[in-house]
């Protein structure tokens, strides 16, 4: 039973270590992962959609952004959806990687992120968030809504720290 146990925790190790590793290979080099924005709908007979939900992923704790970093050649939206954002949108010292469902009539888009305050002490900031509105739909088109239908969207952030 020890055995089982310790070959559980081991696999369980190995599993973080490489799902750890994949994430941050969607980051440009020199740039750390800090979290996905992501949603999803599903639907039976009609069409799924995610309206523009906004999502916030939280950055470490007393991170300090290097502001000298540019994102340039960023995909906002794809399939059937249009972008409402361009690179200028994406805050200075983030790369975000974006995606979502697409074939037929499916399509996602993201929306600009904004950089919040999410904790304060004593008039320092000590935790900021990115806020960012995810969009999906599954298409709207007899074709596209007969039977099980989803759509997902989701937003890699990376961050480029000062050293």
């Amino acid at each position: 039973m020890k055995i089982m146990n310790i070959c559980w925790v081991a696999c369980a190790v190995s599993l973080l270590s490489v799902t750890e590793g994949m994430a941050q290979s969607v980051c440009p080099t020199g740039m750390t992962y800090v979290g996905q924005a992501y949603k999803e709908d599903s639907q039976n007979n009609r069409e799924a959609k995610v309206p523009a939900v906004e999502v916030t992923v939280a950055l470490p704790v007393r991170l300090k952004i290097n502001q000298d970093y540019r994102q340039v050649g960023g995909k906002w939206a794809g399939g059937a959806a249009s972008a409402v954002m361009t690179d200028g949108d994406v805050p200075n010292g983030f790369a975000i990687i974006a995606g979502g469902t697409t074939g037929g009539e499916k399509g996602w888009s993201v929306h600009k992120p904004d950089v919040v305050v999410l904790r304060e002490e004593d008039d320092v900031i000590v935790q900021r968030g990115v806020k960012i509105r995810l969009y999906c739909h599954s298409g709207s088109g007899f074709g596209a809504t007969v039977g099980h239908v989803s759509c997902n969207v989701k937003a890699d952030i990376c961050v480029k720290a000062k050293q």
